[in-house]
């Protein structure tokens, strides 16, 4: 689960096997996590896609670990997990 901050439009799970669900916080501020299916580890790399206006505005976005869990569900610590936000092609 992980804090978003910026302008989003939509968001999506990076693959067809993740789930997301999204909260609206704030103004643009968003809560979302990431499920995978119980005894399936969710692999490094993509796990959300974030549509936005302006793709080479990254610096406008930040975002924060929430929470982790590991393929029971059990909450695991965060150390170790990095998020970033990248600009689009062409930026």
């Amino acid at each position: 689960m992980f804090d978003l901050t910026g302008p989003a439009q939509a968001i999506s799970a990076a693959s067809q096997t993740l789930i997301a669900m999204v909260d609206t916080l704030a103004v643009d501020s968003l809560r979302i996590a990431i499920f995978a299916p119980r005894g399936v580890t969710i692999a490094a790399g993509e796990v959300a896609r974030i549509r936005v206006e302006n793709v080479c505005a990254s610096a406008r976005y930040h975002v924060g670990i929430v929470e982790v869990a590991g393929s029971d569900y059990a909450l695991e610590p965060s150390s170790g997990y990095v998020l970033s936000v990248r600009a689009g092609p062409g930026c």
